[in-house]
C-alpha cells in the first residue's frame, strides 16, 4: 500500500491543478475537512497555539504541536502538512524533529526562515529573519535527517513578510532549493497579491510553490494555477467561522438561558457520534468484545385489557404498562431496570391505548392490539440480532435478576419462580411451569438462580404437576434467535397471528429446541390484578 507521503509526493510535484489544503487544530477538524473532500490537512501553528490559548510564538513544545499533528493524521485518510515554524531551534533541533514528524507519518513539514522564536507573521512589529547560510543549514539538517524522500521539507521564506522586498525574497527561495528543499512557500501579508504575482512571475515555475491566501482572498483559484502554484493552504479560516459561531451560540445561550432558539442550527450530538466513528467501534465491540453482550429488549405491551374487578376501571383509558406505581409508571420502571442491567436498545410494542405509551429512551412502535403477543413481537423483527430479551409490560424485575439472566449463554432461556404460597395459586390462572429433571424439595442447592430444563408451560396444569410460574421474561441467544426464527417460518398465517406465547414456547420443545429454566425466588412482581398493583406500591414505598 503507498503511504500517505508517498502518494502526496507524486501529487505535489507533479500537480496539475493546485491541491488546497484546510487548516485545523485537532482531529475533529481534521475529519470534517476530509469529508469535505480536500487534498489534506494544514496543521496549523496558529490554530495549534490557539486552541491552547497562547500566542504563535513558539510558547508550545514541538511535542505539543507535533501530537496534535500527529491526533490529525490518525483521524483520516488524507494527508497531514505540518507547519513546524522555525524548526524548534537549531540544525540540532530540527534534525530530531524530521525524524519525529516523519516516524508519526506526517506528509510533509514547513519551515520557515525566522529566527526562533518566531512570531505569527501577522503580528505587527519584530520580524526577525535567520542569515540565508543558517537556514540553508537547517534545511540540509532536515534532508539529511529524513529516512525516505516522499517526506517532503518545504522552505517558507518570510522576506515579503519582513518587508526586504522582491529581490532577497527570490535569492532566498533559491538558495533554499539548491540547500535541498522540495518546494517554497513565499508568505505574503499584503492585502493585494501584487507581490505575491511578482514574485510568481520572476519564478517562473523554477520548482513547486505553496501560497497561503489569508490577505489576499482576491486572487482567484484559476489566476494561482496559472502561475504555476502547485498547493494553496486555507490557513485557519475555519477556526476563524467556529470561533464566529460559539459567540453565537453563547450569546444566545446565555441571554435566554436555554438552548431552544440555537437547537435548529446546531450539529445534533448524533453527528458527533458519527465523526468520532462511534458506531464503527460498536460494530468492532460486536464482533470482537467477547465481554460485553449485546442484548435487545422487546416489551410487547399491545395486548387489550383482560382483567376483572377494579383494574377493569383501572385501565379504561391507559394500558398496564402507564400504570403510576408511586410516582413513575411501570414502564419507567422496567427501562430503569432495563438500563442498570447495561441495555439500551429498548423497543415497546404498543396497541391498546398506544398514544398514551410514552417513555425516555426507547422506541415505541404502534402495532395492532388485535392478534397475539407473537403477532405484536413479529413487529420487531428487526431487532432479531445478536441477543433478544422478550420482556412482559405487565412485570418488573430487579436488575440483578436481569444482570444474571441475560448473563446466560443457553439458546433459549426463560424466567421463573419456584411455587413458593400455595394459597395465591388457587385465585389466578398462572403461567405454570414444569422441569424436566425437578430437583427433590428437600434438595438444597448453592445456586442462587438454580437452572433446569423446561418441560411443559401451561395455564390449566395441575398445581402438583407445577415446580414454577412463568415471570414473562425470555432470553435468545443468537443460536435461539435462529431457532426462534426457523420456527416462526414453520407457522401457518392463523398461528403467527393468534399463537400465544406459551404454545410458541411448546412449539419450540417439539421442535426438538431445548428451553432452559433460570429461577429467581424474589427481586419480581407482576401487576394483574387490583391486588396486585397495591401491593407492588406497598413494597415500593418500603423499599424507597
Amino acid at each position: 500500500m503507498t503511504s500517505k507521503a508517498a502518494s502526496f509526493r507524486q501529487r505535489f510535484l507533479s500537480a496539475k491543478e493546485p491541491l488546497i489544503l484546510v487548516g485545523a487544530h485537532d482531529g475533529l477538524g481534521a475529519k470534517l475537512i476530509e469529508q469535505h473532500g480536500f487534498d489534506g490537512v494544514w496543521a496549523s501553528g496558529l490554530e495549534i497555539s490557539a486552541s491552547h490559548s497562547v500566542p504563535d510564538a513558539n510558547i508550545l513544545t514541538m511535542t505539543q504541536y507535533l501530537e496534535r499533528a500527529q491526533e490529525m493524521n490518525n483521524a483520516g485518510s488524507i494527508p497531514v502538512i505540518a507547519d513546524v515554524d522555525t524548526g524548534y531551534g537549531n540544525s540540532s533541533n530540527v534534525h530530531h524533529m524530521v525524524r519525529q514528524y516523519e516516524d508519526a507519518g506526517i506528509a510533509a513539514v514547513v519551515m520557515e526562515d525566522k529566527l526562533f522564536p518566531k512570531v505569527n507573521s501577522f503580528v505587527p512589529g519584530r520580524q526577525e529573519l535567520a542569515s540565508i547560510a543558517e537556514f540553508s543549514g537547517k534545511l540540509m539538517a532536515a534532508r539529511d535527517a529524513r529516512r525516505s524522500d516522499n517526506f517532503l521539507i518545504i522552505a517558507r521564506v518570510e522576506a515579503l513578510i519582513a518587508g526586504w522586498g522582491l529581490e532577497e525574497a527570490l535569492k532566498r527561495a533559491q538558495a533554499y532549493i539548491e540547500s535541498g528543499a522540495d518546494g517554497i512557500l513565499i508568505h505574503s501579508k499584503s492585502k493585494q497579491p501584487d507581490e505575491i504575482r511578482a514574485f510568481l512571475k520572476e519564478w517562473n515555475k523554477r520548482a513547486p510553490i505553496v501560497l497561503v491566501p489569508t490577505t489576499y482572498p482576491s486572487m482567484t483559484y484559476l489566476e494561482m494555477a496559472e502561475s504555476g502554484v502547485n498547493m494553496i493552504i486555507f490557513a485557519n479560516q475555519a477556526l476563524r467561522a467556529s470561533i464566529t459561531a460559539m459567540h453565537d451560540v453563547l450569546s444566545v445561550m446565555k441571554k435566554d438561558r436555554s438552548t431552544v432558539a440555537i437547537e435548529d442550527r446546531i450539529a445534533t450530538v448524533k453527528e458527533i457520534f458519527e465523526l468520532q466513528g462511534m458506531m464503527d467501534m460498536k460494530e468492532h465491540e460486536k464482533k470482537y468484545l467477547k465481554t460485553q453482550k449485546t442484548v435487545h429488549a422487546i416489551i410487547p405491551a399491545a395486548g387489550k385489557p383482560n382483567h376483572e374487578g377494579k383494574m377493569v376501571e383501572m385501565l379504561k383509558d391507559r394500558p398496564v404498562a402507564m400504570l403510576d406505581i408511586e410516582g413513575k409508571t411501570l414502564l419507567q420502571r422496567i427501562v430503569e431496570s432495563l438500563n442498570l442491567s447495561g441495555m439500551q436498545d429498548i423497543t415497546v410494542l404498543a396497541g391498546y391505548k398506544g398514544d398514551m405509551v410514552k417513555q425516555e429512551g426507547v422506541a415505541v412502535r404502534q402495532v395492532s392490539s388485535e392478534g397475539g403477543i407473537l403477532h405484536s413481537i413479529e413487529q420487531a423483527h428487526d431487532k432479531f440480532q445478536d441477543s433478544v430479551l422478550l420482556h412482559y409490560g405487565d412485570v418488573i424485575v430487579s436488575h440483578e435478576n436481569i444482570q444474571s439472566f441475560i448473563a446466560l449463554d443457553d439458546p433459549v432461556a426463560v424466567m421463573v419462580s419456584p411455587l413458593l404460597r400455595e394459597g395465591r395459586y388457587k385465585e389466578k390462572k398462572l403461567d405454570l411451569v414444569s422441569y424436566a429433571k425437578p430437583r427433590p424439595k428437600s434438595d438444597r442447592t448453592m445456586e442462587r438462580h438454580p437452572r433446569n430444563t423446561l418441560k411443559m408451560i401451561d395455564k390449566t396444569m395441575p398445581l402438583d404437576h407445577a415446580h414454577g410460574e412463568f415471570v414473562g421474561l425470555v432470553l435468545l441467544n443468537p443460536q435461539g434467535v435462529q431457532q426462534w426464527q426457523k420456527a416462526w417460518e414453520g407457522l401457518s398465517s392463523t398461528q403467527k397471528k393468534e399463537m400465544s406465547l406459551n404454545d410458541f414456547l411448546m412449539y419450540l420443545l417439539v421442535q426438538n429446541v431445548p428451553i432452559t429454566t433460570f429461577e429467581c425466588q424474589t427481586g419480581w412482581a407482576e401487576v394483574h390484578s387490583s391486588d396486585d398493583y397495591e401491593q407492588l406500591c406497598s413494597l415500593l414505598r418500603v423499599t424507597t
